[in-house]
């Protein structure tokens, strides 16, 4: 009896043991590894092509540092082929925009309460081609795939798919994300719409790369100068 009592204890740990091995290198596992990085992550660029019918495309830089500061560039080409381009800045709740060669200060943005999103959501499921953590630790499935570098950085592709019973155009919400498996932050993200004649890609980059928001040179620094140390430390938790 003792013989089969100590085989059950041996058997039960190994099934443990192997249920744990399975949990920890699944790919819902690597999501929440991701997850956990970019909630932690205080800085990056995204960049990504937006495509619209019977109109020229549009290219999307954003350089965003929580909370303080994110600066969007939106490039595109008129119907007239002539070239286009679009700038904002949203700094400490302020809004900005760049007109005439200089930066103005956006009307009814003067007490500083615009937030911005991504800080408060996170950084995916902002653009067209991904869903915010939460809805794929949720309520998807994840499945991997291969091995590929995007922009010469290894990273590994994820197959992912969220329920979304609501949305009558697609009961299942489909795309795919490179997370590079050293540091857990995605590289890229990719997806067809339905309906869409071609891919939508959206590329993130310069994770946690600056200790300060990278302000465009002819921004006036005494802006930065005079409210950014006492305002930055409260937003980032410091005393």
């Amino acid at each position: 009896m003792a013989k089969w009592i100590a085989l059950a204890v041996v058997l039960s740990v190994l099934a443990a043991g192997l249920g744990w091995w399975n949990w920890r290198n699944s790919p819902m596992r690597e999501m929440e590894r991701s997850q956990n990085a970019v909630a932690s992550s205080k800085s990056w660029h995204y960049h990504s092509l937006h495509r619209f019918p019977a109109s020229p495309p549009e290219t999307f830089d954003i350089d965003t540092f929580c909370p303080a500061y994110q600066h969007t560039v939106r490039a595109a080409t008129d119907q007239n082929g002539s070239p286009r381009v679009l700038e904002s800045i949203i700094y400490f709740g302020r809004a900005y925009g760049r007109v005439d060669g200089q930066w103005v200060l956006g009307k009814g943005n003067a007490q500083g309460f615009l937030p911005i999103f991504e800080c408060d959501q996170g950084a995916l499921g902002s653009d067209d081609n991904s869903l915010p953590y939460q809805a794929i630790v949720s309520d998807g499935s994840v499945r991997r795939g291969g091995v590929r570098s995007v922009a010469s950085e290894s990273c590994r592709d994820y197959e992912i798919a969220v329920a979304t019973p609501h949305d009558q155009s697609e009961k299942e919400f489909r795309f795919s994300m490179c997370v590079n498996e050293q540091d857990h932050f995605p590289r890229e993200t990719r997806r067809t719409a339905p309906g869409a004649s071609e891919e939508g890609v959206s590329n993130y980059s310069q994770w946690n790369a600056f200790s300060e928001p990278q302000l465009p040179a002819d921004f006036p620094r005494e802006r930065w100068d005079m409210i950014a140390p006492q305002a930055l430390r409260i937003g980032l938790g410091v005393a």
